[in-house]
């Protein structure tokens, strides 16, 4: 389907598929892509590789990260019975490399899921979200009745610090924008989309390519530091879910000296080095002290 726009000359595809790319010593010259039963060629001054866990684009140039690997998530919206506002996160032996959740949208109705880092989990996906009522929690808070479904796949690894080489940026799972710890990626997504625009804007009026670089720097400035601390989270809560589950059960025991507060900052991914020495620290001296001091 093609769809034009009120800008002149812009035009929108829908089910696209990229084909291949001709490259030059200035980065991309032209893409191929088919789209309703026909092949097209196209050119531009700027490319932005928005492809998800294919990362087409970027990684036939050589600006994704290779050491990469992906993530499945599933969830159900069902109905909420009770706790409106009251988030369960659920960390454990029976949701490997990953875990389970359970976040009430409104007071009538709640989003269930679970997501794993295990390839071999993949396929599984759906049948370990339908375990989660085997748990007198879930069963307690939440309805059976699937009202809709939602099925993701994401790209995770050690944080991408190129964003943009050349004439091509890289955003979402291409740059592995969705967040290390939580998996959540349409807000951040959608702030690095509106950094990059003002970036190819700033080069196009410039007509120098180099300023892509803008968006590089203002987003590294802003997210580098909290997704490696996340990325370095990931790695251990994933080894811990495989092989240690009783580290891991000491280490969510740990969190309810956290605040409302401090709980919400650290599953929203806003991580410092500050704050989990913070949390650390306090967490130590709540266990020397012992309960109820």
């Amino acid at each position: 389907e093609k769809k034009a726009l009120a800008n002149p000359g812009l035009e929108i595809r829908y089910e696209a598929r990229i084909t291949g790319a001709e490259l030059s010593d200035e980065g991309i010259r032209c893409v191929t892509f088919q789209s309703g039963g026909a092949e097209h060629r196209v050119g531009a001054g700027i490319y932005a590789d928005c492809t998800g866990p294919n990362a087409l684009l970027g990684s036939r140039t050589g600006l994704c990260a290779p050491d990469t690997e992906k993530a499945v998530g599933m969830e159900y919206l069902v109905p909420l019975r009770r706790e409106p506002h009251t988030s369960d996160l659920f960390v454990d032996g029976r949701f490997p490399g990953g875990y389970g959740w359970v976040f009430p949208v409104n007071d009538k109705k709640a989003i269930i899921g679970c997501g794993t880092l295990i390839k071999d989990r993949f396929r599984g996906i759906e049948s370990m979200l339908k375990s989660m009522w085997e748990l007198p929690r879930v069963r307690e808070r939440c309805g059976s009745t699937v009202l809709e479904k939602h099925t993701a796949v994401l790209r995770t690894g050690r944080p991408v610090k190129t964003l943009a080489a050349g004439n091509l940026l890289i955003i979402g799972d291409s740059a592995l924008q969705a967040n290390p710890l939580v998996g959540e990626g349409i807000r951040f997504v959608l702030e690095a989309s509106s950094i990059a625009a003002e970036a190819v804007l700033a080069a196009l009026r410039a007509g120098d390519v180099r300023l892509l670089k803008r968006y590089e720097k203002e987003w590294n400035s802003r997210y580098l530091e909290k997704y490696e601390l996340a990325w370095w989270l990931q790695k251990r809560i994933k080894r811990s879910t495989i092989k240690n589950d009783s580290r891991l059960d000491f280490g969510v025991r740990r969190l309810r000296t956290l605040t409302p507060e401090e709980a919400a900052r650290l599953i929203s991914g806003d991580l410092s080095k500050p704050f989990l020495l913070k949390i650390a620290l306090k967490s130590l001296i709540k266990t020397r002290l012992g309960p109820g001091r």
